[in-house]
């Protein structure tokens, strides 16, 4: 097996880094404390206030855009066994953001997958300033 193992580089001790949790603030990371190891690993710490921050922003606008197109969706999840179902998106093209659909590409996103292109043209028009801000 060729597979090479990646291996995460920690902070050092003591050193000031930012903790992205309900809200942002600095903290000296403690190499030998598990708890402070453990939320390293999640993603949780920050090199600095900014990008601590901008977690954040994107955490709250992902759990809101998800909880709305639940609701819209009305109970509809994309089936990726089904190539005849249609999935709406929401896509960016020149700094635009616009509606697109798939059959069967399962790409990564972040954002929902809606039932309708109506629903996703109506969370651009509520959500499309603020998905520009915070993830484009």
């Amino acid at each position: 097996d060729d597979k090479k193992e990646f291996k995460l580089t920690y902070p050092e001790d003591e050193e000031v880094i930012y903790l992205a949790d309900c809200e942002v603030t600095s903290v000296l990371y403690d190499a030998v404390d598990k708890a402070d190891k453990r939320i390293f690993e999640h993603g949780l710490y920050f090199n600095t206030e900014q990008e601590a921050e901008q977690h954040l922003k994107e955490r709250r606008l992902l759990f809101k855009l998800h909880q709305w197109a639940e609701m819209k969706n009305e109970g509809w999840k994309p089936d990726w066994s089904n190539d005849e179902q249609e999935k709406y998106f929401i896509g960016v093209r020149g700094g635009v953001l616009l509606t697109d659909y798939t059959w069967c590409y399962n790409r990564f996103f972040k954002l929902p997958f809606f039932k309708t292109e109506e629903i996703a043209q109506e969370c651009i028009d509520i959500f499309g300033d603020e998905i520009k801000e915070v993830l484009y």
